[in-house]
């Protein structure tokens, strides 16, 4: 008996498997991103060339670095990427992590975003930081869903995250309802980024969901007005709308 309840307890706290984070299936720990083979094949995950200014997908035979919808406007990070598009278990994910509270999750998407960071972006970084929510929104949900991407993230590319390097100055309609003109007279002067955290940095901005850019945008801007040195773009997802 005794030696049952201490089986159960190493169990507990060594187990030799974990569920899946998309179907439920008992799974091995050295899965990656707490995901079984068939979910891992149904994310649908960004491969081969991508648009530099969202990473979106490219085909072969496209002649340009830039898809036709970021072609309508100037970003000023130096490239963006993204793991996956926006659909089936990638975006299941996102929402799990941001509205049904799933704050687990922000481990496992970390791990997809440092692998992608790992194998494109080149250059140093010297600070990691996100798009902020609003206090009232950040009191009514009760963290910003990227917090919990960004501090693993921190750890597993052992660099510096700063949640507080960009300030959001007022509460603004949600946005993802607005085409790309709307979106950006709506967040004109939205931002402002702490000098004392960014100046002199190479900055990495984080978020989850590229819809047109304007925001991720609005932030890089912040950031460089501030004195940061060059600012790049990863997100979870990209889900480009004209």
């Amino acid at each position: 008996m005794m030696k049952n309840i201490k089986n159960h307890i190493l169990n507990i706290i060594y187990p030799d498997s974990i569920t899946c984070i998309g179907c439920g299936r008992d799974i091995d720990l050295t899965k990656r991103y707490g995901l079984c083979d068939v979910c891992i094949s149904e994310v649908p995950w960004i491969k081969g060339r991508s648009c530099n200014a969202c990473g979106g997908p490219l085909s072969e035979f496209y002649d340009s670095n830039i898809c036709n919808s970021c072609a309508k406007f100037e970003s000023v990070m130096v490239s963006c990427i993204a793991c996956y598009g926006y659909s089936g278990l990638g975006k299941d994910l996102i929402m799990d992590l941001k509205y049904n509270r799933k704050t687990y999750l922000g481990v496992h998407l970390a791990e997809m975003m440092s692998d992608l960071i790992n194998t494109t972006i080149i250059d140093d970084i010297d600070l990691i930081t996100t798009v902020p929510l609003h206090k009232k929104r950040l009191l009514a949900r009760g963290f910003n869903q990227m917090d919990l991407v960004g501090q693993p993230l921190s750890q597993l590319l052992e660099i510096s995250y700063q949640n507080n390097a960009i300030t959001r100055l007022r509460n603004t309609p949600r946005l993802k309802t607005l085409d790309r003109q709307d979106r950006k007279s709506t967040i004109d002067q939205l931002f402002e980024a702490n000098r004392i955290f960014v100046v002199g940095k190479r900055v990495l901005l984080i978020d989850d969901i590229f819809t047109t850019g304007s925001t991720m945008n609005a932030c890089a801007k912040a950031l460089l007005d501030a004195g940061a040195l060059t600012v790049y773009g990863a997100v979870l997802s990209v889900n480009f709308r004209d």
